[in-house]
This record gives structure tokens, sequence and C-alpha cells, in this order.
């Protein structure tokens, strides 16, 4: 089974009491988004924090957790991970524990994104994925599987990739995964 080769996290090795913490006192439904810039060039890079509090704003009722921090962030549901985290350093398995415990991820193919395509998230769980990437697959639903895995690997969670880089669209995109 080559779903095996997608990563498993053993959180018991990691900073996540104050997550879990947090987690506990936060029963809503909760949003991903992994807002860091991509230093491979494989995905556009603009201001995730003002589309993301434009959102937030309208959906009152949901969490917003961003992965970075990012100003022109108001909205009062948006939450950062590393202040949820409280490690101050090097948190991206902590990171993909917030994930999983998220009913959406959205994010652009790199950092904290990428490690929230754990094993539990992709086979596991019933969660919206949204990857903002340039490397779009051929066949929907299928990120990074070449043609050789494409047909044997399935994943649970629909996973959505997009090239988009207009702020309306990206906004309409977003809000439809929410």
């Amino acid at each position: 089974d080559p779903s095996v080769f997608y990563p498993t996290i053993d959180y018991n090795h990691f900073h996540i009491q104050y997550a879990r913490n947090w987690l506990n006192q936060h029963p809503e439904k909760k949003i991903f988004v992994s807002n860091g810039v991509t230093l491979s060039g494989q995905a556009h890079n603009f201001a995730m924090g003002p589309l993301i509090d434009s959102i937030a704003k309208r959906h009152s009722d949901k969490t917003f957790i961003l992965s970075n921090l990012e100003s022109g962030v108001t909205a009062n549901n948006i939450y950062f991970s590393e202040r949820i985290i409280q490690k101050g350093f090097s948190d991206l398995n902590e990171n993909a524990f917030l994930s999983e415990h998220c009913d959406t991820i959205i994010g652009r193919a790199s950092g904290s994104f990428t490690f929230a395509l754990t094993q539990n998230n992709l086979f596991n769980r019933d969660c919206k994925i949204l990857c903002l990437s340039n490397l779009v697959p051929p066949r929907e639903g299928k990120f990074w599987l070449a043609d050789l895995l494409s047909d044997k690997i399935n994943y649970r969670s629909p996973v959505k990739t997009s090239n988009e880089s207009d702020s309306g669209n990206l906004i309409n995109l977003m809000e439809s995964h929410i």
C-alpha cells in the first residue's frame, strides 16, 4: 500500500500541550491556513492575511488559524499558530497537529501546508484541502501523485489544487472550501 509512505507524526515527541489546551477550548469549526511564502517558486506569493481577514469577518462562527504572523489581520476569530503553540521556534510538526483538528486546510505547497499532508489528514478524515500551487496535477484530486501512483492512491479528504492568483477569485475559491 503506497499510502504508508505518507508521513505520520508521533506527537508525543513534540510541544503540543498548549495547542491541545487551546483546541479543548475551541470546539467550533476550524480552518488551518498555511500563509507563509514559498521560496521555491512553486506557488504565487501574496499577502494571504488580508484575504483571510475578509473571509473570517463573513464567517464569524468559524475559527481561522494562520501559520505565520501577518499584519493587516483584525478579525477576532483569527488566531496565529505561533501564539497557540508557544514554542518560539521551528513548529512545523506542531502546526501539523493543529491541522489534524481542522475541518479545512488551505495553503501554498510549502512549509506548514506540506507538513499537514499527513496520513491522518489525507486518508482517515473528511477535511477539505485546498492547495495553492503552480504544480497543478494532471488529474483532479491527485496532488503530488505521478502517473505511477495516481491510480493506486485515493485520498479520503478531497484535495483541490489551484494556481489562481487573482485576489477576488482566491477569496471565492477559499470560501467554497469552508
